[in-house]
């Protein structure tokens, strides 16, 4: 029960984090890099569609691309951050 909640804390966490992170991007000014426009429509092309209704869900599409991309870097952080921890405690406990 208690790695389950750690887990999911994790798991909050690093949707959270991704949030925030997609969010403060979002603000930044850029143009949308030419591989995730070519990349969106691949993939709307091997999905069966010929086009998108509105040229403009491209933009929404990419924002949720960069939301699980920052997610997923929050979540590797994390990892990161409870190994870490891990190896310490463990390394404290005996020597203790």
């Amino acid at each position: 029960m208690k790695k389950a909640a750690f887990v999911l804390a994790n798991i909050v966490v690093a949707i959270a984090g991704g949030w925030w992170l997609a969010q403060f991007i979002a603000t930044l000014p850029y143009e949308m890099p030419q591989w995730l426009d070519s990349a969106i429509r691949a993939g709307i092309r091997n999905t069966g569609s010929s086009q998108l209704d509105n040229t403009d869900d491209i933009e929404t599409l990419a924002a949720i691309v960069f939301f699980v991309a920052c997610s997923a870097l929050v979540g590797l952080v994390l990892v990161g951050i409870n190994l870490t921890v891990r190896h310490w405690l463990a390394r404290r406990r005996r020597a203790s």
